[in-house]
């Protein structure tokens, strides 16, 4: 048996609210994109960032011990100076 369409299921058609559908698959399609793209990007911020927090960290490192090593022989020079200057009062 064939089925038979009415006029009112073709007048029904002609009343679809486009807006309200464009509207009703974004929001499906977005839903089921958000954590795969939210995934993806994480990855790759981190992919990005990594070089950049590589070479920060590196500088910090160096700096670092660039002032720990100055502040090393400034606290090593005055208690040596200080040492000295104790043995010669004693003579």
């Amino acid at each position: 048996m064939i089925p038979s369409y009415s006029s009112a299921v073709a007048g029904a058609q002609a009343e679809i609210d486009w807006a309200q559908l464009e509207r009703t698959l974004r929001d499906a399609v977005l839903r089921e994109l958000q954590p795969v793209l939210g995934d993806e990007a994480a990855r790759l911020l981190r992919e990005r960032m990594h070089p950049a927090i590589e070479r920060a960290l590196q500088v910090t490192t160096t700096e670092l011990r660039h002032a720990f090593d100055v502040k090393l022989h400034e606290v090593v020079a005055r208690v040596v100076a200080h040492e000295i200057a104790r043995l010669r009062e004693r003579r």
